[in-house]
């Protein structure tokens, strides 16, 4: 957690005109290690950093809340008018207190609240409670804490986008300009889904690449439907223009059927991504997959054959009855940064931008991302055990 948190200052500037990291560690109680105005350099912070120690104890996330809301987010302990307000809580367990009240009052506040969640112990319910949007756009996951730098590179573009900042930037919903990727979306088809979950599941995909250049020098989008079978809708060079794709996507006929998540993951491996379907050499490789439910075949075996070959897999898991450990075993990275969840097929608008920000910056680019000011509350768990 010590090493996740200095990887996470070394990539953003520290300073009084840019971001400022406190830090508090709880467990039965919480305690502030340091303000956010304590450390004006990097170095200091980082040094301070290695210092900290485990208390042991319980986990009292609803008193730590409170103590960052009462002691932590003030003006005489570095708190400026003109930036973003963040609290960013690491966990690996459920509360042992109640948490709704002290969360709701930190965002009544203006303060944005992420969650980083560890192992399987964790309460996803009572996280989306804490977290911010509500529909896991503020949640990441990690399958223990070893793999917690698998998520550094999409918390950090998260923060810089939504903080204020004067310098020139990817706004939202702008056009990736230089990227380049061949990008297959593999779409859960299968009856759990219904038919208004399928419909905004396409306006979602729609959205998606409206901030994409679409073309064989850029973008290239494949789509595979499954549910008992897959079925290619299309192959990564069948549209050479955004409008042509645009246009396709709403004639998508949903399939119905049982979810064989394996068999669809097997299919693209064999049949979209090979030179014939559109594949190029010196593209980033990509596979978003879109669900709302557990596989009914294996999916360990087409997962790893996938990732074996330089594909990349997103999930996109949607609703209560996914499968979080199958999610990670699919996902590159684990469950961390390739893994997004939403409550329903209504919000997977609110994860839109995160996942253009992370394609974009993964694909071979001369783009460049921009730091912005915020200021920031590190509060992570220290109890016994961890």
């Amino acid at each position: 957690m010590r090493l996740f948190i200095s990887e996470l200052v070394q990539n953003v500037h520290i300073g009084p005109n840019s971001f400022q990291i406190g830090l508090t560690k709880f467990s039965d109680e919480a305690k502030t290690e340091w303000n956010l105005n304590t450390h004006r350099t990097k170095e200091s912070l980082l040094t301070a950093i290695k210092k900290i120690r485990q208390n042991g104890g319980e986990t009292n996330t609803g008193k730590a809340l409170d103590h960052v809301l009462r002691h932590d987010f003030s003006l005489a302990v570095g708190r400026r008018a003109d930036s973003k307000k963040t609290v960013i809580l690491i966990t690996d367990g459920q509360s042992a207190d109640y948490v709704e009240i002290p969360a709701k009052n930190l965002k009544d506040s203006g303060i944005e609240i992420y969650v980083v969640a560890v192992g399987q112990d964790v309460d996803y319910n009572e996280l989306r409670i804490i977290a911010s949007g509500g529909d896991g756009t503020y949640m990441y996951t990690t399958s223990d804490f070893k793999s917690l730098h698998n998520i550094r590179k999409k918390l950090i573009l998260s923060l810089c986008h939504s903080a204020p900042s004067t310098s020139t930037h990817l706004p939202k919903g702008a056009p990736c300009e230089t990227a380049k990727a061949d990008i297959v979306m593999l779409v859960d088809g299968s009856s759990s889904v219904s038919p208004g979950g399928f419909q905004h599941m396409k306006s979602f995909i729609s959205e998606l690449l409206q901030t994409m250049h679409i073309g064989p020098n850029s973008f290239q989008i494949g789509l595979t439907q499954f549910s008992t079978e897959p079925k290619t809708e299309w192959n990564l060079n069948t549209y050479r223009t955004k409008e042509s794709l645009l246009k396709d996507i709403n004639n998508i006929k949903q399939l119905h059927g049982g979810t064989m998540t394996g068999k669809a993951l097997e299919h693209i491996l064999n049949h979209s991504f090979k030179p014939t379907a559109g594949m190029r050499p010196d593209s980033k490789k990509v596979a978003i997959l879109i669900t709302d439910g557990e596989s009914q075949d294996d999916v360990q075996l087409p997962a790893k054959n996938l990732k074996d070959t330089g594909i990349e897999i997103y999930i996109i898991g949607v609703g209560q009855a996914v499968d979080y450990t199958e999610m990670g075993i699919i996902a590159s990275g684990g469950a961390g940064t390739y893994v997004y969840t939403t409550s329903d097929f209504g919000s997977l608008h609110s994860i839109r931008n995160n996942l253009s920000h992370s394609l974009c910056h993964r694909a071979p680019s001369t783009g460049r991302h921009h730091l912005h000011t915020l200021s920031n509350r590190w509060i992570f768990e220290a109890r016994h055990g961890l």
